[in-house]
C-alpha cells in the first residue's frame, strides 16, 4: 500500500508517521492493555498481535495468515477471523476498508498515533490521514441539532487526493 506524505495541508498528517511506534513497544502496549482488561493473552490474540505490532501497515485477515504461516505459527484461518472479530470488539483493533472494500486491521492504540481517519484515493491507492478533531465538532453539532449521541464512529473516506484530480482534471 503506497502512502504518501502531504505538505500542503496542515490538519494531513503522513499515515506511516501515525503508525511510526511498532516493534516490541507496541505489542507489549497491545498486550499489557488486554490483560488490563482482564482478557487472556491465548497464543492467536499474542501472534496476531505480535504480526500487527510489527508494521505500520493495515492488513487483511488473508495477509495475516499469510504472515503466521510464513513464521510457522499454525493457526487455522477461521481461528485468526473469530480473534480479528474479538480483539475488535475489546477496541483492540481498528477496521478500515480499503478502496477493494476489504477489511483491514491495524492497532487501535499505538502509543502517540492518536485517532485520525483515513482518506483512500480511488485512483492511485495512496493512503493518507487526517486528525479526527473535525469529527469531534461533527460530533457536538449532530448531538446539539437532533439529540442524538454519537458513541464510536468508523470513518474511511473514497476519494481523489490532489495529486490525481490534477492529473485526471488539470485542477491545481
Amino acid at each position: 500500500m503506497k502512502v504518501k506524505a502531504r505538505e500542503d495541508t496542515k490538519p494531513v498528517s503522513t499515515h506511516q508517521h501515525l503508525h511510526a511506534v511498532v516493534g516490541e513497544e507496541a505489542f507489549l502496549a497491545a498486550c499489557s492493555k488486554l490483560t488490563d482488561q482482564g482478557q487472556r493473552l491465548t497464543k492467536p490474540r499474542k501472534e496476531i498481535l505480535r504480526i500487527l505490532a510489527g508494521t505500520h501497515q493495515h492488513l487483511r485477515a488473508d495477509e495475516i495468515v499469510d504472515q503466521l504461516h510464513q513464521l510457522g505459527q499454525r493457526i487455522h484461518r477461521a481461528t485468526v477471523y473469530r480473534t480479528l472479530e474479538s480483539l475488535e470488539e475489546m477496541q483492540m483493533l481498528r477496521v478500515s476498508k480499503d478502496v477493494s472494500g476489504a477489511s483491514t486491521y491495524h492497532l487501535a492504540m499505538l502509543p502517540g498515533a492518536g485517532g485520525h481517519v483515513h482518506m483512500h484515493c480511488s485512483k492511485c491507492s495512496s493512503v493518507e490521514a487526517f486528525d479526527t478533531s473535525i469529527f469531534l465538532q461533527l460530533q457536538t453539532l449532530v448531538l446539539s441539532q437532533t439529540g442524538f449521541l454519537i458513541e464510536s464512529h468508523s470513518s474511511d473516506l473514497v476519494g481523489l487526493c490532489k495529486q490525481c484530480q490534477e492529473e485526471s482534471y488539470g485542477c491545481r
